[in-house]
């Protein structure tokens, strides 16, 4: 799968069930500050584990689609 390790943007098709902030970021096109944010304020919806960012792939699409 491509993705943030080698370079190439990841595509939502493509993307696992599970995504990590990385890869996120690299679907959206966007930083690190601004992803932070969609965070931070809920308007993605995410998990923690231990320090992991996780966000479930149904979450970023209700985001995109917004109807989260």
């Amino acid at each position: 799968m491509k993705g943030p390790d080698d370079g190439a943007p990841l595509s939502l098709a493509d993307a696992p069930d599970v995504l990590t902030f990385a890869q996120v970021q690299s679907i959206l096109g966007v930083g690190k500050a601004t992803l932070s944010e969609l965070l931070s304020s809920g308007e993605i919806r995410h998990r923690r584990a231990g320090k992991r960012i996780l966000i479930p792939k149904t979450r970023l699409v209700a985001y995109l689609n917004g109807s989260d």
